[in-house]
């Protein structure tokens, strides 16, 4: 710390060094010869493709799965680079939706057993084996590639369901002659169906995994006991012989080659075939094409691209030079970086009337090539990988400088001379040209952070490409299309998941006024924020008049009373249209799913008023698919309304969601989606969902053991879903929204009150003063402990029992606490400000008596400040000034020192506090 002094100066915004405009560069370095792949293009309406080292017929033979998905110029058959093994696989994708179909028709048809509902026993063998199928699919099948014991254990797990099945007969020899007789009429013929769907289950399997190196080897023949008579009597006396149900065909896995199946060919590269999947498509807007030339010149360095080009005729037209600029930061920006030639033909399409645009639905393959390649590279050659990430950060910054001072007109470079609205561009279509160059510059930034590593010395490659606003405002253009003002600031991160945005339509949740965002912020969103006095729940379809099934009140109350988490499960008798619930006690070790949702999609209740029958006999058909019994938890039926039991139960919260074995959420926008949808809608869906903007589910996910979603058509891990968006994270939309579905269930304690802090700030609630309730659990705090107490004094016992916090909580603005010594402290962490805590580190103590922490200050002698004047910190060694904000006192206030928000490096010497009055533009000592 150092006592400064005040003297007189003037405020002027300084460039900091390492600026954009300390980082031009006039040049690149020279770029090494790279082979010229002259591009394939088909005939009239096909897309051009990438050619790549061909894998021979013997090599295909060979080779395992994994090993061809990653194939490039240098790689050699059986090397993986491991930094980007997990890409997104057509083949594993279209493997999975070939079992789930077939899943689905068998658990479709074991569900459908109308002549065994006399029986308890027989009813509940097949609800059994349903719900083990329903989880395999949830939360094993998306593991079966990766794990190399996964494609064994699931053939396992069909086996036992297929012997439980078997099983069914000797159940019904206990049933009454009659109905012994009805069975055995109606079980062959469905079991008849029940083995060929095995049995499709156990072909798919095998064709995918019997011959893969990778895997522990599964089952090439199942055996199954042989029932040739259906009575009791015969079953006794002629016990039953094993008969082969399934044998693994060579024949038929060889001519089910992945590449072969899937549409690709031996003399397709993973690259190529990658370009026609819609789940690895960069989506955006076409940008008009000004009529660069491209094709014809060597490849070149960025900063050479202009000279090779403008050699033969250096005086131009301003839009000819437009033209060759838009080319330099598109076709020019790509070779830079990659090294590798890009035809015309691959990004520029012809449209109606012979003009052409540029168009993004071929860069991902581009930027997968590249980033194999850098891969390979830094396990192989050290030293070039060194100098082609310093090449790709200089050359990238330098792109970006290009883009604002010619596209846009911004800065005094002589470049601007030549800015495209100076040429006479339409100013839309220099926003499209410059969103269709910021999009390519983002896809290489993407993948250059995760790939590249950067000189000591030389900064990050991180790179702002969203500042692009150029003719038409973005997030306007979602808020008008009917986004909500929040989702469209929190998409405005990148450029790509805004004009993925633009082309996706908004989610339409359930309820009255849902869609309406009138009074949203781009901070949070209201619009499902109920009116506790006009809320109604709502039936599964809107026609429905059932009347409301209730759970026993005094069984939840006593089981609420011992402590223990009250469970639902649904009964064999109706009483009309109301079906018994059954409450039983999670402490009988009895697994179940708690329910997560948003009150707005109408399943808030209490125990007393119970939910309409049609939504209970939903919740326990969901409930049954994940735990075998289907008990679930679900707040509207389990929380009383008598005040002391339903603070009992919000007590366990915590406890209720971190002891699931399931977590499920239902939110109706996530279920207008499919689950055959492509994966970047999956993850806009879930991304912008309401669910994800209310309070209380910030804790439901973060505790959750395995979490779910429900679909339109199915249920979805959300590990499958962050799996498969990490797939295709070279499209940065992908990447931006599997980042942020992985901040939703994040839980690192030594992140914890960082990440809490963070993601209130974008969520809401009905009611503001159950905050440090419904995020207790989060930090392990007796959530009884607080209720007890008056919304403020919850705040401040909840900092004391976490009492290891990041210092920079300071730093968050909004309403504080009253209390002396806690002056410092948010009211709420919901309605705080100043942007997320960067310094996650807990480095400071919350104490009775306030924060213990140690913090750089500058200090200055004791100044009286009055409401409405500016102050000034300047003449730092930093070349950065600090303000001083009124931060409404309402008369003046008096301090000694400032309290910056990051370290001052070096210490600053010779620094002045001047003051500007708000009348004049003077700046005058103190």
């Amino acid at each position: 710390m150092r006592r400064v002094r005040f003297c007189r100066g003037r405020w002027a915004h300084p460039e900091a060094p390492g600026s954009r405009e300390s980082r031009i560069v006039t040049g690149s370095a020279p770029l090494a010869s790279s082979v010229d792949h002259a591009a394939t293009v088909g005939g009239s309406g096909s897309e051009p493709q990438i050619p790549d080292r061909t894998v021979t017929g013997s090599e295909a033979d060979t080779c395992d799965r994994a090993s061809v998905r990653v194939l490039t110029e240098t790689a050699s058959p059986g090397h993986t680079p491991p930094s980007i093994a997990e890409v997104y696989d057509e083949s594993f994708e279209a493997f999975k939706h070939e079992f789930r179909e077939c899943l689905h028709k068998l658990v479709a048809h074991l569900s459908d057993m109308p002549w065994a509902t006399n029986c308890a026993d027989i009813a509940s063998r097949p609800q059994e084996i349903c719900s083990v199928l329903s989880r395999l699919e949830i939360f094993d099948l998306p593991f079966i590639d990766s794990i190399p014991e996964c494609p064994r254990e699931i053939q396992d797990t069909l086996v036992q369901c297929l012997h439980f099945y078997q099983g069914l007969p000797v159940l019904a020899t206990e049933l009454p002659r009659s109905a012994q007789a009805d069975f055995f009429i109606y079980f062959p013929v469905h079991r008849t169906t029940t083995m060929k769907l095995f049995q499709q289950l156990f072909d798919i399997l095998g064709k995918e995994y019997a011959s893969s190196t990778r895997h522990t080897a599964i089952l090439t023949s199942i055996a199954i006991p042989a029932i040739s008579k259906m009575s009791n009597e015969d079953l006794a006396s002629n016990p039953p012989s094993d008969l082969v149900l399934w044998r693994y065909n060579p024949q038929s896995n060889s001519a089910r080659d992945f590449r072969a199946l899937h549409g690709a060919t031996a003399d397709t590269d993973v690259a190529s075939h990658l370009k026609t999947s819609f789940h690895a498509t960069i989506m955006a807007e076409d940008a008009v094409w000004l009529g660069g030339q491209h094709d014809g010149f060597e490849l070149c360095s960025l900063s050479d691209y202009l000279d090779l080009r403008l050699a033969e005729a250096p005086r131009r037209s301003a839009l000819a030079m437009a033209a060759a600029i838009q080319s330099q930061l598109t076709f020019g920006l790509l070779e830079a970086v990659t090294r590798e030639k890009i035809p015309e033909s691959l990004l520029l399409q012809r449209r109606t009337g012979a003009a052409f645009v540029v168009t993004t639905r071929n860069l991902y393959p581009i930027i997968y090539r590249w980033a194999s390649s850098v891969a390979i590279l830094k396990d192989t050659d050290a030293g070039e990988h060194y100098l082609r990430c310093e090449d790709a950060r200089r050359t990238l910054w330098y792109a970006r400088d290009i883009l604002d001072m010619s596209v846009l007109g911004i800065g005094a470079n002589a470049l601007a001379n030549f800015s495209f609205r100076k040429a006479g561009v339409d100013a839309e279509d220099v926003a499209k040209i410059a969103r269709s160059i910021c999009i390519i510059g983002e896809a290489l930034t993407a993948a250059g952070e995760e790939l590249l590593d950067f000189p000591s010395g030389s900064g990050s490659l991180s790179l702002d490409w969203t500042f692009v606003k150029s003719g038409s405002d973005c997030c306007h253009d979602l808020t008008v299309a009917g986004w909500c003002p929040s989702v469209a600031s929190k998409l405005s991160r990148y450029t790509c998941s805004l004009e993925y945005a633009n082309i996706a339509t908004p989610t339409s949740p359930d309820g009255p006024n849902r869609a309406d965002h009138r009074h949203c912020s781009i901070k949070v969103c209201e619009a499902s924020t109920i009116d506790p006095t006009t809320y109604s729940n709502r039936h599964v379809v809107e026609s429905c008049k059932c009347a409301y099934s209730t759970p026993p009140l005094d069984t939840v109350l006593d089981i609420l009373s011992n402590n223990q988490i009250p469970l639902i499960t649904v009964g064999d008798t109706e009483n009309g249209n109301v079906v018994e619930l059954i409450c039983l006690s999670a402490a009988d070790a009895r697994p179940y799913v708690a329910i997560s949702h948003v009150w707005a999609d109408g399943l808030g209740s209490t125990t007393e008023k119970g939910l309409p029958t049609c939504q209970v006999r939903r919740l326990s058909t969901l409930a049954h698919k994940v735990v075998p019994g289907g008990a679930f938890w679900l707040d509207g039926l389990c929380i009383p309304a008598q005040s002391e039991m339903r603070k009992r139960a919000i007590r366990l919260m915590g406890r209720t969601y971190e002891e699931a074995q399931v977590v499920l959420v239902l939110d109706s926008g996530i279920r207008s989606c499919s689950i055959r949808a492509p994966i970047k809608e999956r993850l806009l869906r879930v991304v912008t969902s309401g669910w994800t903007q209310r309070m209380w589910t910030l804790q439901e996910a973060s505790l959750a053991k395995k979490l779910a979603f429900e679909f339109a058509d199915g249920l979805m891990s959300c590990h499958e879903l962050y799996s498969t968006g990490y797939g295709v994270r070279f499209d940065p939309a992908a990447r931006f929204l599997t980042m942020e579905l992985g901040q939703l269930v994040k839980s690192i304690p030594a992140l914890r009150f960082a990440y809490v802090s963070n993601a209130l700030q974008s969520r809401t609630t009905s009611k503001p003063d159950d905050e440090t309730l419904a995020v207790a659990g989060l930090f392990h705090v007796d959530a009884l402990q607080l209720v007890v107490a008056g919304p403020e004094e919850r705040m401040r016992l909840l900092l004391l029992k976490i009492r290891e916090i990041p210092s920079e909580v300071i730093f968050l603005q909004g309403p504080k606490l009253s209390t002396p010594g806690f002056r410092w402290a948010p009211r709420s962490l919901m309605r705080s400000g100043g942007g997320p805590i960067i310094k996650v580190d807990s480095d400071a103590t919350c104490t009775p008596d306030g924060l213990l922490a140690t913090c750089f200050a500058i200090r200055f002698d004791k100044t009286r400040f009055s409401k409405g004047e500016s102050w000034w910190l300047e003449g730092l060694v930093t070349g950065k000034a600090y303000q001083i904000v009124d931060d409404g006192t309402p008369t003046e206030y008096t301090c000694n020192a400032l309290l910056p928000r990051k370290e001052l490096s070096p210490v600053p010497t010779g620094v002045s506090m001047c003051r500007t009055n708000s009348h004049d533009n003077n700046t005058r000592p103190l």
